[in-house]
């Protein structure tokens, strides 16, 4: 079977591998929808028109009004026996017969979040009250990993770790890790059942709208299962997005709160819970913000770059802390002043220094946007 669409291929057979036992007629729905022409002699198909329409009301920001507006348009140019359809809720529908819950929290500009199943009296209507200060969309992990369980070929990877791995003192996987050792001694109960998931949290800013510098932010909060083999611990598919927080600022320090509603659903699945006191490293940094964020901090910091570092901030914290209060940022006119420090780099040594980026061929951008601007 072949469809118009490469991503389709790939969502049928992930679905066809995870439905549960009551889902197989609305797959099969779904096959129909993904064979049937948008209108007699079409050489489109229903549902790669809709998934096309839906992503581009996705890129384009189109509200749900207008979107429901085009198609009322489309359905009316095309032939009468077309099956497109008319409302945006209908199109949503079709492409998601077998979705799972997402819990929609609204929260306040305080970071504070009411959830309806701890009171009755939260009142949730936009038209009287006005759009929320930020939203938190949660996706329960419960449902998907009994999907997962629910799948024999899924269920005998979950225990891959104990059934399947070599062991040969070698450092291949998660599990052969000191910290997987630790919390089986901590747990020894949990240790013994293979079936048990070991979870990787990480967080992220994402920019939807592709520009840096908007007023808006997008953090995302995934879970890998690492139970599974090495090979498939990073796929897409055994990747869960939990949380998405959405707001004009970012979380910040704030975001346990947004935590709340996934720490819960791993309370459920394990009554006692684990702390992260037991934790040996507490927060693990990828590559990008060691070799490029840090790296870029620092070489700012040396050439004096203000604009590109939080020095005078840092200058004015260290004065309320009463340290190096020699240091502290000196206001003349419509400038700042900062004392000279120990870090503090002549213009011959940032000639030499760039020179050093050219001679072991380093990148342009950093030469480029870095370098050259504090040199001419």
């Amino acid at each position: 079977m072949t469809y118009p669409n490469d991503n389709f291929n790939e969502m049928f057979d992930d679905m066809e591998a995870n439905m549960g036992d009551v889902e197989p007629e609305k797959l099969q729905g779904l096959f129909e929808e993904a064979e049937t022409p948008l209108y007699s002699g079409s050489k489109f198909m229903k549902l790669d028109v809709v998934l096309r329409l839906i992503n581009l009301k996705s890129k384009n920001g189109c509200s749900d009004k207008s979107f429901t507006s085009l198609l009322e348009l489309l359905h009316e140019i095309l032939p009468e026996d077309n099956e497109l359809p008319i409302s945006t809720y209908q199109a949503k529908k079709l492409m998601c017969p077998m979705r799972l819950e997402v819990e929609i929290i609204h929260t306040c500009p305080n970071n504070c979040i009411k959830r309806k199943k701890d009171s009755d009296e939260v009142d949730d209507d936009v038209t009287e009250n006005g759009p929320p200060a930020k939203m938190l969309w949660y996706l329960p992990i419960i449902p998907r990993l009994k999907r997962l369980f629910s799948n024999e070929k899924e269920a005998k990877l979950l225990c891959w770790h104990s059934e399947e791995r070599v062991t040969d003192r070698k450092l291949r996987h998660v599990v052969d890790s000191p910290q997987w050792r630790n919390i089986d001694k901590k747990y020894p109960e949990f240790g013994k059942e293979m079936r048990n998931i070991r979870f990787g949290l990480s967080s992220d800013r994402n920019n939807p709208f592709r520009n840096i510098n908007n007023r808006h932010s997008t953090w995302s909060v995934h879970l890998c299962i690492y139970n599974l083999p090495s090979w498939l611990c990073m796929k897409q598919k055994y990747i869960m997005i939990s949380l998405l927080i959405q707001g004009p600022r970012q979380p910040g320090n704030d975001i346990d709160a947004y935590l709340s509603p996934l720490i819960d659903d791993l309370k459920t699945l394990w009554s006692l819970g684990v702390d992260w006191r037991h934790l040996d490293v507490r927060h693990c940094l990828d590559v990008m913000h060691i070799e490029k964020n840090v790296f870029e901090s620092l070489i700012c910091l040396s050439l004096e770059m203000k604009h590109r570092t939080k020095e005078v901030k840092v200058r004015k914290d260290m004065v309320e802390m009463g340290v190096h209060e020699d240091l502290a940022p000196e206001h003349s006119a419509n400038r700042i002043y900062l004392p000279p420090v120990c870090y503090t780099t002549s213009k011959e040594e940032k000639t030499k220094f760039h020179q050093y980026l050219r001679d072991i061929k380093v990148p342009s951008t950093y030469s480029t946007n870095i370098i050259k601007p504090i040199l001419y």
